[in-house]
């Protein structure tokens, strides 16, 4: 029996509301959305990331990426699925950005620090760990200019490498794994800065320690401030569970700022 036309509408019409519905409630979010909502919905992320109308939400399951204060895209974490959503138009830091492209980075990144790891932990049961060991600097000035002849984000990292239990725990979880490493390798330029405790440092290293730490308004341990090429901060990190995938994946979202 043929349907009336009212009735034969009213079926897909309520399938592709419950799509969409069921999608803004797994993610707890969707395009469009202010920062406002998405904390309403999600609590607070793991780490936020800014520079200038773009902001980053580090979500263990999702990274929320906004411009204008506007959702305008989120990916899925875990390689459980690419992006969800994005806005057509928008794009990060000036550049067209393609959705599923973002999708396959993400589930390349999970299945990298799934083949290196036991279960979620990045702890004591995690593999020996792959790719080039991370090439810490020491001084401030060589990475600067390391950072804007290669044109990549300088990666500054304030620890207290032999007393600080959360230090210990970011680098044996996400930065000494695999997946960061190779990241670091190709996109990023290191510069430790550490506040050791019973362990005597040069004068200049303490001095230029010190000044960064008030310059960037370092307050705890372990800290991590990323600036861009150019010097322009962009974001201030700490710890966060999750193990290295959403931690890199929204490094990601900042590879190309000025």
């Amino acid at each position: 029996m043929k349907l009336p036309l009212p009735q034969a509408l009213r079926r897909p019409i309520a399938v592709a509301l419950l799509a969409v519905v069921s999608t803004a409630i797994a993610f707890g979010a969707s395009v469009g959305n202010t920062e406002a909502e998405v904390l309403e919905a999600n609590g607070e992320p793991t780490s936020r990331m800014s520079t200038g109308t773009v902001t980053v939400l580090n979500y263990p399951d999702k990274i929320v990426r906004l411009e204008d204060d506007a959702v305008v895209s989120i990916r899925r974490l875990g390689g459980a699925g690419p992006a969800v959503a994005s806005s057509p138009g928008k794009s990060g830091n000036g550049s067209t950005r393609n959705t599923a492209s973002a999708g396959r980075s993400s589930s390349s990144a999970s299945s990298s620090a799934s083949s290196g790891a036991t279960g979620s932990g990045w702890g004591a049961t995690a593999k020996r760990p792959t790719g080039p060991a991370l090439d810490w600097l020491t001084e401030y000035r060589p990475a600067v200019e390391r950072a804007a002849s290669a044109k990549r984000p300088i990666f500054l990292f304030f620890t207290g490498s032999n007393w600080c239990t959360w230090c210990k725990k970011l680098e044996g979880e996400i930065l000494e794994t695999t997946l960061f490493r190779n990241y670091a390798a190709k996109k990023l330029v290191l510069l430790k800065l550490d506040f050791p405790r019973g362990v005597q440092q040069p004068e200049w290293m303490i001095s230029q320690n010190q000044a960064l730490s008030k310059k960037y308004r370092v307050t705890g341990y372990p800290t991590v401030v990323m600036l861009s090429p150019t010097g322009k901060f962009l974001a201030n990190l700490g710890y966060a569970p999750g193990g290295p995938v959403p931690f890199v994946s929204a490094l990601q979202e900042f590879e190309n700022a000025p």
